[in-house]
């Protein structure tokens, strides 16, 4: 019988080694080499070498050891422990180099990832086909449409190339797959259409809201993710000019923004807090 103790833990574990009690306590006590001293020695010896050797390894961790006959058997590297060592570092960056809406956005393609291919499957197993199959579901089970597409791809990609840079993978399974952005038409509202939707009236509160945010947007040029953001600290005034100035949330340039009559006029009605919702609800209002 052996005692483990780790960090105040303790746990009990039954070694083969067999002997008469009274031997082995007599035995234990001598300083003399004996069959007992040897073999407790050997054991001390193999756990201390293994908690050397693994420093954060728990009380649960070093009963497996002694449990496997005192070796380290070999791990294998799936797939979810390398999307899991992406987003501990990920997790490092959130708020300091990447934002909590980058963050989230891995999360999401890293569980879509696991829609086509199974999270125990061995990290260097994932092939070019799982990709294929990757981008296919998007298309089909989500209706993706290129711009969001390219998007996860090109952030599923960096999880690959991370792990070949890092020695996690020995080939990144997006060798030969492109990923290419298709050039859209950008479609502007002439002034009628916009004084159309200003002219707008619901009975539903949440309408025109979705509204008056959607028409902020128009007066400024603020894409959704830099107008979520926006809070009064950012609304600066010069003699009668009133004005944003920040940076932007994904290029971290800064950028100054005059601001209207009608915006201000709609910064004001909502005593400079916009009542925005979320991207998705407010695309589904807007249409």
């Amino acid at each position: 019988q052996i005692w483990v103790n780790v960090n105040g833990q303790r746990k009990t574990a039954y070694l083969d080694f067999k002997t008469n009690p009274q031997t082995f306590k007599k035995q234990l006590l001598q300083k003399s080499c004996n069959n007992v001293n040897v073999y407790c020695n050997q054991i001390r010896s193999k756990i201390d070498a293994y908690y050397i050797s693994n420093p954060n390894v728990t009380i649960d961790g070093i009963m497996q050891f002694i449990k496997d006959g005192f070796v380290v058997k070999q791990t294998i590297y799936t797939l979810e422990m390398l999307c899991n060592d992406f987003l501990k570092l990920q997790s490092k960056r959130a708020d300091a180099e990447i934002t909590i809406r980058t963050y989230n956005k891995y999360k999401l393609v890293i569980d879509r990832l696991y829609d086509v291919v199974d999270k125990n499957t061995p990290a260097t197993d994932v092939s070019n086909n799982d990709i294929v199959l990757f981008k296919q579901n998007l298309i089909n089970t989500y209706h993706y449409q290129n711009e969001t597409l390219v998007g996860y791809m090109k952030k599923l990609k960096s999880i690959f190339e991370w792990a070949v840079l890092n020695d996690k993978i020995n080939k990144n399974p997006f060798m030969d797959i492109k990923i290419s952005r298709k050039v859209k038409d950008v479609v502007c509202l002439t002034d009628i259409e916009l004084m159309a939707i200003e002219q707008l009236k619901f009975n539903i509160d949440r309408l025109n809201y979705v509204k008056d945010v959607f028409l902020f947007s128009c007066y400024t040029g603020l894409s959704f993710c830099d107008l979520s953001t926006l809070t009064k600290s950012d609304i600066l005034c010069t003699g009668d000019v009133h004005y944003i100035k920040r940076n932007r949330a994904k290029t971290d340039v800064q950028y100054i923004i005059p601001l209207s009559t009608k915006a201000m006029y709609l910064l004001e009605k909502y005593n400079y807090n916009l009542p925005v919702i979320s991207n998705q609800k407010t695309n589904a209002y807007l249409k």
